[in-house]
């Protein structure tokens, strides 16, 4: 029966070490878990890490904050400058009214809880979808926006609903807050 168990707990291990290895690192990322309460990573502009009671430690970003991330920080130490097909995902909490924008290559997105806009400054190109069910004052959202070679595909809670297409361009990534949002699981992974 030993012998058993220690194949089972090997093999688990190998299969464990494989899956890591196929899993995409990030170009950039954080769950703010090592930050402490009170301070922010070095990118993070606006707002400041708070630990929840259950442990988990996030971003709350004051209203008006419309430049959170250091751009150049992500554009030249992160190496924004070079993605090119990347995925952004992030989760997001709001109490009260949700306003906030992301941008990346091509464009950004508009959120409030009804709906999401696509904009793009250059071309004057906008795009608005309306959520089947309006996004839940307190609770935990998640966001994946996937910024490919000419379109970009978002998904909240882990509905697709959007497909616009955008120029094709290389950029970073910020955000632009509106009214006060908590902000967590940040990361930038590529994708072909």
């Amino acid at each position: 029966m030993k012998t058993f168990a220690l194949a089972v707990l090997t093999l688990c291990g190998t299969l464990g070490a494989a899956e890591a290895e196929t899993r995409p690192q990030p170009l950039f990322g954080n769950d703010f878990s090592a930050v402490a309460p009170g301070a922010r990573p070095p990118y993070v502009q606006k707002g400041e890490a708070v630990k929840e009671a259950d442990g988990n430690v996030y971003m709350k970003i004051p209203a008006k904050s419309y430049a959170v991330l250091n751009h150049s920080t992500i554009f030249y130490q992160y190496g924004g400058k070079d993605w090119k097909n990347y995925r952004l995902s992030f989760r997001f909490r709001y109490d009260g009214t949700l306003h906030f924008s992301t941008s990346f290559r091509g464009g950004g997105v508009n959120f409030t809880a009804k709906n999401a806009t696509y904009f793009n400054h250059g071309t004057k190109t906008t795009k608005k979808v309306d959520f089947a069910v309006p996004l839940e004052p307190g609770k935990w959202h998640t966001c994946s926006i996937d910024v490919l070679e000419k379109e970009m595909k978002l998904a909240v809670d882990g509905k697709p609903l959007l497909t616009q297409a955008i120029p094709k361009d290389r950029g970073a990534v910020n955000f632009g807050v509106h009214q006060a949002l908590d902000l967590d699981d940040l990361f930038v992974v590529a994708v072909e």
